[in-house]
């Protein structure tokens, strides 16, 4: 995991990106800490972060989150 950081950090993907749009799935992945994907969704968050992206959700999301 650690090569593919160094590699996918290096290649500069998210340069020029400014926001990211997260929907319903990849929110619940993370925020219940599924084993699949929560790892994954985690370096999108650090590299969004580091990058200086904005994430953005829906109402709609939100509100399939709460009533999940």
């Amino acid at each position: 995991m650690a090569m593919l950081r160094n590699i996918y950090g290096s290649l500069g993907i998210l340069t020029g990106i400014d926001r990211i749009f997260l929907d319903t799935a990849p929110l619940i992945y993370f925020l219940d800490n599924d084993e699949n994907y929560a790892e994954k969704m985690r370096q999108i968050f650090y590299d969004a972060l580091t990058s200086g992206a904005k994430i953005i959700t829906s109402a709609v999301t939100v509100t399939e989150y709460l009533t999940y």
